[in-house]
């Protein structure tokens, strides 16, 4: 995940535009989600995989009223028994 965050940082500064994020998205190969209340949000599915565990990276960017990005961040999801 660091490796996320690092390039969160460096590509999506505070401020950025809802078009911004939505190529880092593209960019990246991440699967979009639908726009919610101001958020946007992406998975990178099975970053790791263990037995019947599936982990994966979510992504919840949030937008100010201008849709301007606020920030992002990133928070790992297992699914699994």
């Amino acid at each position: 995940m660091k490796h996320w965050d690092a390039l969160i940082s460096r590509d999506l500064p505070r401020g950025a535009s809802s078009i911004d994020v939505e190529s880092f998205f593209a960019r990246h190969g991440l699967e979009a989600g639908p726009w919610s209340d101001g958020t946007m949000s992406a998975i990178e599915h099975d970053v790791e995989v263990n037995g019947f565990v599936s982990t994966s990276i979510s992504f919840l960017c949030r937008l100010d009223s201008t849709g301007h990005l606020e920030e992002c961040r990133t928070k790992l999801v297992s699914t699994g028994p």
